[in-house]
């Protein structure tokens, strides 16, 4: 029996969808050729490990019985490269990063322009991702830090605390704001722009509201900053986010406006509890932290602060 981890990956991938048409989408290759690889796999072990039909894929007996190797042996292997590229990012000069996008946007440009002249060898790997992307690849140590919002306590995870940030609504000039402070009712009565759910920004909005038992419906739900902006900027609404995210759009045509009594969110830096860092990491953290002190210092009054 000859089966690499490649020919295993593959049995699990198709024993987990039980579709042709899913699983070659997921392994990036065309249905003849992971039919091709199957009978491969089979040919191998010598017995069929799933019955096939035109319209139904199911697994045999002795699929079922290999299946839950086959997982650990996947697992394992999988795990194993993720601690030897840990381990190649702890000897030389080079850390990954995952960041929300706002934060990727406001505090890693001028991270990596310091590293550039204090680490020139240094190699920067950049995820700009929303909060549960970032985390899955900081537990199977695909990146060394994570730059997200706190919003629950997790086990297995360090959280360093670099500022705080309100809540805010972002505007047009022209377009008056019937409130003042943080309000439930007020807010509801607006045409609200938000990101969807399950992004942190969405996240803290959602658990204020359901906390005091309403329900938080936006008139939009964008994903993309950018396009939020423009949104606004055509009259659609009313963008309701985290300062960070907010103050980067912030030109002459765009004000902000902070509302008394609005919920704050903190951000810092997440990493895996009982793991060693390299001296390029820790030094990114430093600077992170030394860093976050200019995002948060008041803006000119021109900006709508």
């Amino acid at each position: 029996m000859n089966l690499s981890p490649r020919h295993l990956h593959i049995f699990v991938t198709l024993a987990d969808s039980l579709s042709f048409h899913k699983a070659a989408d997921q392994l990036h290759m065309t249905q003849p050729t992971l039919s091709k690889l199957v009978r491969t796999i089979e040919e191998s072990v010598g017995v069929r490990l799933f019955e096939r039909s035109t319209r139904h894929v199911s697994l045999t007996r002795d699929g079922q019985a290999l299946l839950e190797l086959a997982r650990k042996v996947v697992a394992s292997y999988q795990a194993g490269l993720n601690n030897f590229e840990q381990m190649v990012r702890l000897r030389n000069q080079r850390v990954a990063i995952a960041a929300l996008p706002t934060l990727a946007a406001t505090l890693l440009p001028r991270l990596i322009r310091t590293l550039g002249k204090t680490h020139p060898q240094a190699q920067v790997q950049v995820f700009d991702l929303i909060a549960n992307e970032a985390m899955e690849l900081l537990y199977d140590r695909k990146v060394d830090i994570v730059l997200a919002a706190r919003e629950n306590t997790v086990d297995g995870l360090r959280f360093t605390k670099l500022f705080v940030e309100p809540f805010v609504l972002m505007h047009r000039p022209d377009v008056a704001v019937p409130l003042k402070r943080w309000d439930i009712e007020g807010l509801a009565a607006l045409p609200i722009i938000s990101m969807p759910e399950g992004t942190s920004t969405r996240a803290g909005v959602d658990q204020y509201f359901s906390e005091r038992g309403a329900t938080f419906t936006p008139a939009f739900a964008l994903r993309d900053l950018n396009t939020i902006s423009q949104f606004v900027r055509a009259g659609c609404g009313m963008a309701l986010l985290p300062l960070s995210a907010a103050r980067p759009f912030i030109k002459e045509d765009l004000r902000i406006l902070k509302l008394k009594g609005a919920p704050n969110r903190q951000i810092g830096i997440f990493t895996l509890k009982g793991h060693s860092h390299s001296k390029l990491t820790l030094q990114v953290m430093r600077d992170l932290v030394d860093m976050s002190a200019a995002l948060t210092r008041p803006h000119d009054t021109a900006a709508g602060l």
